[in-house]
């Protein structure tokens, strides 16, 4: 029950004697406070609550963005001993401009060249010279929802890398549906806290993206 846990921080930090409210069991009460919460810089309340992410097929060009965000526990397997040339991401231009085959058998030439190369003795270690960023892993994190705050906001704007936007809003879908009194405070900036953050660099579709993300259907 992590909005009521996170509920219980907030009054806990007001004094102890609030700690124990049963109010704090109805979800507009929960609503109330959370949205409170959201308004300060610190939200330390959001660290009492964790959530383990399984990100299946992530690429490890998607893997460089992930990991810029600090405040996690994440593990990322041994590229050498899980890669597989079956297993990579299609970017959407690909399929748009029909080179969806073309780009398929660069995968199959290079899984060629690795096991000439393995059979003439280079070392397993030093494959990951050989490995290409579309192949995809799975890749496991935790992360407080303070920090999936930040996560969301920053990687379900429009100007984020598609690919970890896929995973943000899909990300967001599912803890939505699990937790849908936290979660739905969550979005990109714009949605979350009515401000683009972009500048000259803004989308121009701040309404239309706020609309979307009310709505669940972004």
């Amino acid at each position: 029950n992590p909005e009521e846990k996170i509920c219980r921080a907030a009054l806990l930090n007001r004094g102890i004697k609030h700690f124990h409210e049963d109010e704090i069991r109805k979800k507009e009460v929960q609503k109330k406070i959370i949205k409170n919460i959201l308004l300060n810089s610190r939200k330390r309340e959001l660290e009492q609550v964790n959530y383990t992410i399984l990100f299946n097929h992530i690429s490890l060009s998607g893997i460089t963005h992930l990991v810029r965000h600090r405040m996690q526990s994440i593990i990322v397997p041994k590229y050498n001993e899980i890669y597989n040339f079956n297993e990579f991401i299609i970017p959407e231009s690909i399929h748009e401009k029909n080179l969806t085959e073309r780009y398929k058998s660069i995968f199959t030439r290079t899984q060629n060249v690795v096991d000439k190369l393995v059979a003439d003795g280079m070392l397993k270690c030093d494959l990951v010279y050989l490995l290409l960023s579309g192949l995809t892993v799975p890749v496991m994190t935790t992360m407080n929802a303070n920090e999936l705050f930040t996560f969301i906001s920053l990687r379900t704007c429009s100007r984020a890398q598609w690919e970890i936007a896929d995973n943000a809003k899909e990300l967001l879908k599912i803890l939505r549906a699990k937790h849908p009194v936290l979660f739905s405070f969550y979005g990109p900036t714009c949605y979350s806290t009515g401000i683009c953050p972009e500048g000259r660099m803004t989308c121009g579709k701040m309404g239309e993206v706020q609309n979307s993300f009310a709505d669940n259907k972004f």
